[in-house]
C-alpha cells in the first residue's frame, strides 16, 4: 500500500465504505462488476470530513481523491471512479 497523506486516508476510507453501498457498476470503462461513485458524489462525501478550516474543505477533498488516483489507490475515468 503506497504511504498516503493523513486526508488521503480520511478520503480512502469514506470512499471505500461508500463503494460497497453503491448500486452503480461498469461506469465509463470501470472493470466488470467494479461499484463505481461519481466524482461530484465523492467530493460531496469527502468535503466535511476534511480536517481544515471551512473555506478549505471542498479543495482538500478534491486534491485527496486525486492523489488517490495518482497513488493507484483509486481508478478514475470521465466522472466515474472504483477502487483499483
Amino acid at each position: 500500500m503506497p504511504s498516503l497523506g493523513s486526508n488521503q486516508l480520511i478520503a480512502h476510507k469514506a470512499l471505500v465504505d461508500s463503494l460497497l453501498k453503491s448500486l452503480d457498476f461498469d461506469k465509463d470503462g470501470a472493470p466488470q462488476g467494479k461499484t463505481c461513485i461519481s466524482f461530484d458524489d465523492a467530493l460531496a462525501i469527502v468535503t466535511p470530513l476534511m480536517l481544515v478550516e471551512a473555506k478549505h474543505k471542498k479543495e482538500r477533498a478534491k486534491e485527496a481523491i486525486i492523489g488517490l488516483v495518482g497513488k493507484g489507490m483509486m481508478c478514475m475515468k470521465g466522472n466515474w471512479l472504483w477502487s483499483n
